[in-house]
Protein backbone atom coordinates (compact mmCIF):
# COMPACT_ATOMS: atom_id res chain seq x y z
CA UNK A 1 0.00 0.00 0.00
CA UNK A 2 1.20 3.48 -0.84
CA UNK A 3 -0.15 6.91 0.16
CA UNK A 4 -0.94 8.89 -3.02
CA UNK A 5 -3.14 11.56 -1.42
CA UNK A 6 -3.70 14.75 -3.38
CA UNK A 7 -4.27 18.36 -2.33
CA UNK A 8 -7.27 20.22 -3.68
CA UNK A 9 -6.61 23.47 -5.56
CA UNK A 10 -7.43 25.95 -2.82
CA UNK A 11 -5.47 24.13 -0.09
CA UNK A 12 -8.52 24.00 2.21
CA UNK A 13 -9.27 20.34 1.52
CA UNK A 14 -7.40 17.18 0.49
CA UNK A 15 -8.30 13.76 -0.88
CA UNK A 16 -6.89 10.71 0.96
CA UNK A 17 -6.01 7.99 -1.57
CA UNK A 18 -4.12 4.72 -1.32
CA UNK A 19 -2.66 2.67 -4.16
CA UNK A 20 -2.81 -1.08 -3.49
CA UNK A 21 -1.00 -3.95 -5.25
CA UNK A 22 -2.40 -7.40 -4.56
CA UNK A 23 -0.43 -10.62 -5.06
CA UNK A 24 -1.25 -14.24 -4.25
CA UNK A 25 0.06 -15.62 -0.98
CA UNK A 26 2.08 -18.37 -2.65
CA UNK A 27 5.63 -18.08 -1.39
CA UNK A 28 7.06 -19.39 -4.65
CA UNK A 29 4.47 -17.99 -7.07
CA UNK A 30 3.77 -14.42 -5.85
CA UNK A 31 1.45 -13.81 -8.83
CA UNK A 32 -0.45 -10.56 -9.23
CA UNK A 33 -4.18 -11.03 -8.82
CA UNK A 34 -6.73 -9.21 -10.98
CA UNK A 35 -10.51 -8.74 -10.72
CA UNK A 36 -10.51 -8.80 -6.93
CA UNK A 37 -12.77 -6.31 -5.15
CA UNK A 38 -10.90 -4.75 -2.23
CA UNK A 39 -12.83 -3.04 0.54
CA UNK A 40 -11.24 -0.69 3.02
CA UNK A 41 -12.38 1.76 5.67
CA UNK A 42 -11.04 5.29 5.90
CA UNK A 43 -11.11 6.61 9.47
CA UNK A 44 -11.04 10.41 9.35
CA UNK A 45 -12.10 10.76 12.99
CA UNK A 46 -13.86 8.74 15.66
CA UNK A 47 -17.26 9.63 14.24
CA UNK A 48 -16.42 9.78 10.53
CA UNK A 49 -15.87 6.39 8.89
CA UNK A 50 -16.02 5.92 5.11
CA UNK A 51 -15.96 2.46 3.49
CA UNK A 52 -14.75 2.32 -0.11
CA UNK A 53 -14.18 -0.42 -2.67
CA UNK A 54 -12.01 -0.79 -5.78
CA UNK A 55 -11.25 -3.70 -8.16
CA UNK A 56 -7.74 -4.77 -9.12
CA UNK A 57 -6.61 -4.44 -12.74
CA UNK A 58 -4.38 -6.80 -14.77
CA UNK A 59 -1.38 -5.60 -12.73
CA UNK A 60 -3.10 -6.46 -9.45
CA UNK A 61 -3.50 -2.76 -8.65
CA UNK A 62 -6.33 -0.45 -7.65
CA UNK A 63 -6.78 2.83 -5.82
CA UNK A 64 -9.04 3.36 -2.83
CA UNK A 65 -10.24 6.98 -2.68
CA UNK A 66 -11.84 8.71 0.26
CA UNK A 67 -14.05 11.76 -0.21
CA UNK A 68 -12.26 15.06 0.35
CA UNK A 69 -11.61 16.13 3.94
CA UNK A 70 -10.83 19.49 5.51
CA UNK A 71 -7.18 20.52 5.72
CA UNK A 72 -7.54 20.76 9.50
CA UNK A 73 -7.40 16.94 9.44
CA UNK A 74 -3.71 16.11 9.16
CA UNK A 75 -3.97 12.34 8.73
CA UNK A 76 -6.44 9.62 7.79
CA UNK A 77 -6.03 5.88 8.45
CA UNK A 78 -7.11 3.26 5.91
CA UNK A 79 -7.82 -0.17 7.40
CA UNK A 80 -8.28 -3.14 5.07
CA UNK A 81 -11.61 -4.85 5.62
CA UNK A 82 -12.07 -7.58 3.04
CA UNK A 83 -11.34 -9.00 -0.41
CA UNK A 84 -14.11 -10.37 -2.63
CA UNK A 85 -14.08 -12.77 -5.59
CA UNK A 86 -16.21 -15.83 -6.20
CA UNK A 87 -14.24 -19.00 -5.55
CA UNK A 88 -11.27 -17.22 -3.97
CA UNK A 89 -10.58 -17.39 -0.26
CA UNK A 90 -9.10 -14.53 1.76
CA UNK A 91 -6.94 -15.07 4.84
CA UNK A 92 -5.92 -11.79 6.51
CA UNK A 93 -3.08 -13.60 8.31
CA UNK A 94 -1.11 -13.38 5.04
CA UNK A 95 -1.45 -9.59 4.73
CA UNK A 96 1.91 -7.86 4.59
CA UNK A 97 0.20 -4.58 5.45
CA UNK A 98 -3.32 -4.25 6.88
CA UNK A 99 -3.48 -0.49 7.43
CA UNK A 100 -1.78 2.70 6.31
CA UNK A 101 -1.84 6.29 7.51
CA UNK A 102 -2.24 8.92 4.81
CA UNK A 103 -0.99 12.46 5.47
CA UNK A 104 -2.33 15.83 4.39
CA UNK A 105 -0.19 16.84 1.36
CA UNK A 106 -1.03 20.52 2.02
CA UNK A 107 1.19 20.42 5.13
CA UNK A 108 4.96 20.63 5.12
CA UNK A 109 6.70 17.26 5.79
CA UNK A 110 8.15 18.62 9.05
CA UNK A 111 4.59 18.95 10.40
CA UNK A 112 3.83 15.23 10.00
Amino acid sequence: MQDISQPRRNGKRWKPMVSITLASNGITTNKLVQDIAIEGTFLTSADNIKTRRCTTDANGQCVLKCSTVKSTIDRVVLAMVNLFKTGVGYDPDYDLVSSITTFNPNNEPSNQ
